[in-house]
């Protein structure tokens, strides 16, 4: 028994959705192009801008003696593509610790992986925190990076002395 047109509407309608479906899949598999690098900063440089907001830290690991600068707008452009925020939070496993580390190896790619970014702990009263901290150019045009926490579970990116305040700065790995 034939089809009648409009099944075969329908179902005309149904593959070219799948098709673009195929399409919006294969663009999550590729990786996120690599940023626009538009500076670069020493070591030295990080620990300086980190200690100059929270002189106070207790541990801070710096890994490398080189980092690469971005801009506000690629991470936000990162974060965009990153499917991280779209996990959904359980107390323990996933918590802040995991998005945090997860946000952090996603950014493990070319181009990515260079940029002054790491896990912060940060501690208020009575509670605990882990986030990312990274350094970026307001915009291109600018001299100065500046610090910003970057929350895993939202993708919500501020300066880092404006997201959270009264806090303590307990350990930052970069």
């Amino acid at each position: 028994m034939g089809k009648t047109f409009s099944e075969l509407l329908a179902a005309k309608r149904r593959v070219k959705e799948l098709e673009q479906e195929v399409v919006t899949l294969k663009e999550q598999l590729r990786p996120i192009p690599p940023p626009n690098i538009v500076g670069e900063t020493s070591a030295a440089e990080v620990e300086a801008k980190i200690r100059e907001i929270f002189p106070n830290v207790e541990t801070l690991k710096i890994a490398d003696r080189k980092y690469k600068l971005t801009t506000v707008e690629e991470m936000n452009r990162f974060l965009a593509r990153d499917d991280t925020d779209k996990i959904t939070w359980v107390r323990e496993w996933p918590d802040c610790d995991d998005f945090t580390r997860r946000l952090l190896g996603n950014m493990t790619v070319p181009g990515w992986w260079s940029l002054a970014k790491g896990d912060c702990w940060i501690y208020g009263e009575d509670w605990g925190h882990s986030i990312v901290i990274t350094l970026l150019y307001e915009g291109e045009q600018d001299t100065e990076p500046r610090v910003y926490f970057i929350e895993g579970q939202s993708d919500a990116m501020e300066l880092a002395p404006e997201m959270f305040e009264d806090i303590s700065v307990g350990l930052i790995k970069i």
